[in-house]
C-alpha cells in the first residue's frame, strides 16, 4: 500500500485511480476471504480471483499517460 499512496500522492494517474482502489479493495477482500478458507475450492477461486486482477492491471496500463509520468519523476530527480 505504501507504493499506491506515493503515487496518490505524486503523479496524476487519471484512470488508474480507478484501478488501483478497486485493487486495493480486492486485496482486502481475498485476505479476509483467505484467512476463513478451508476447501481448495476456495483457494482456487481466490487464485483465479488475483489472476484476474493481474490481467485487468496490465490491461489498465493503456490509461496512464506515460508523458506526464516521466515529467514528473524528472522533476523529483531534479
Amino acid at each position: 500500500t505504501v507504493p499506491t499512496y506515493f503515487l496518490f500522492q505524486y503523479v496524476n494517474l487519471e484512470y488508474m485511480t480507478y484501478y488501483f482502489i478497486a485493487a486495493m479493495v480486492t486485496l482486502v477482500f481475498v485476505g479476509i476471504l483467505l484467512w476463513e478458507a478451508k476447501q481448495t475450492k476456495q483457494y482456487i477461486f481466490l487464485h483465479n480471483v488475483l489472476k484476474v486482477l493481474l490481467l485487468v492491471g496490465v490491461f489498465c496500463l493503456i490509461f496512464l499517460d506515460t508523458s506526464l509520468l516521466l515529467e514528473k519523476v524528472i522533476d523529483k530527480l531534479n
